[in-house]
């Protein structure tokens, strides 16, 4: 006897009985009785589904709340940019974030998230250049049981996750027109449906937004909406590429020298000043990122006391310039104060703020170098 185990109208499987004894045949109260096992499981197994999906989402959740992110700078490029963040995150605004592939733009989104009076609601991340339109959408906005083949089930979208909070829209250039007019409505109206749905859902949520395109020229070749682009900048921050901001490169290296340690449960290792010098004189098109990636490389093939050139990735190995370059966001060359400023505070960090060894370098006494240190306002970070 075989009895299908159904959920709505959906065959989840079959339960089969059989009878070892050959005279035995099966009775109409049998089949009820089975039946009703049948039933039993089916929920049984929408319970499983329901309490498998409820930890995922539940999991999602808990690295939301994350401890408010660390941002490690010591550039006057950065600290400007984090003036804006400190100015804008109380606020409601919405904010297009700008700049290239590992600059950091979640990670100010992060902060901007933790700094408002939104803190203590989720923060909802999407990658829009990684779904395609159609998974996108349901993924934003959610979906209704057989809004699409495999709808088999309701699902709510990030929109309705990010509640109360914050919702985090990465590559948004990478959107298309259709996903575009529905996000318009969002900042608009602050209402959306799901897909295949028909009631309107109210969006209790903080849109921040980012992206490495050039948004004005997806305006002038119509692939971006421009009333989208002016919602969503409303607030416009832009982070700057490593290349810039050369003196934060020690300084995040011992950081995740130190954090990366930490987490194999080791002694943080020193770095040579050799490696230092490479890192100041490499181009960073990976930008943070492929720092934090290279110094983790160095930790695991290295002898994990001290970081050497040899522990680097050939690219940077083998970078022509070996000296410390300073740069400005505008290309210009730096005023002669400026760049004894950057100079002194790459020195700090590479005798990690050992003053003496530090001025011995510098080829100044200890009391000069506590003069400029106050002359340039230089803190330690």
């Amino acid at each position: 006897m075989c009895v299908p185990v159904r959920r709505k109208d959906t065959v989840k499987g079959i339960i089969q009985v059989e009878s070892h004894t050959p005279t035995h045949a099966f009775s109409e109260d049998d089949l009820q009785l089975m039946a009703a096992i049948a039933d039993i499981a089916a929920s049984a197994l929408d319970n499983a589904r329901l309490h498998k999906e409820l930890s995922r989402e539940n999991k999602n959740l808990r690295l939301t709340y994350k401890v408010k992110p660390a941002i490690i700078s010591n550039s006057s490029i950065m600290k400007d940019v984090l003036q804006t963040v400190a100015q804008v995150a109380p606020t409601e605004a919405t904010i297009l974030i700008r700049g290239e592939n590992g600059t950091g733009k979640e990670l100010i989104a992060k902060k901007i998230h933790f700094e408002s009076h939104r803190h203590t609601g989720p923060f909802i991340s999407v990658n829009c250049a990684a779904l395609t339109e159609s998974l996108l959408e349901s993924e934003l906005f959610g979906h209704e049981a057989g809004a699409f083949t495999d709808a088999k089930e309701s699902r709510i979208g990030r929109f309705e996750m990010a509640e109360g909070g914050t919702i985090f829209l990465d590559e948004i250039g990478e959107t298309k027109p259709e996903t575009q007019m529905k996000l318009l409505r969002v900042l608009q109206e602050r209402e959306f449906e799901r897909v295949g749905g028909t009631k309107t859902i109210k969006a209790n949520v903080r849109v921040l937004a980012a992206t490495n395109k050039d948004l004005e020229k997806a305006l002038e070749e119509g692939s971006f909406r421009i009333d989208l682009y002016y919602r969503l900048k409303v607030v416009d921050i832009t982070l700057p590429p490593l290349k810039l901001r050369s003196e934060d490169i020690p300084v995040l290296a011992k950081h995740f020298a130190s954090a990366y340690a930490q987490e194999m449960g080791m002694a943080t290792p020193t770095i040579s000043p050799e490696v230092l010098l490479l890192l100041a004189g490499y181009t960073w098109p990976g930008n943070v990122r492929e720092l934090k990636n290279a110094i983790e490389r160095a930790i695991i093939l290295g002898d994990k006391q001290t970081i050497q050139p040899a522990d680097l990735p050939s690219e940077i190995r083998s970078s022509s310039s070996k000296k410390h370059a300073f740069h400005v966001p505008d290309g210009k060359p730096l005023t002669l104060a400026e760049a004894e400023k950057q100079h002194i505070i790459f020195v700090l960090n590479h005798t990690n703020w050992n003053k003496r060894q530090t001025a011995r370098l510098l080829n100044i006494a200890r009391t000069t170098l506590d003069r400029k240190i106050d002359e340039y306002k230089i803190t330690k970070i």
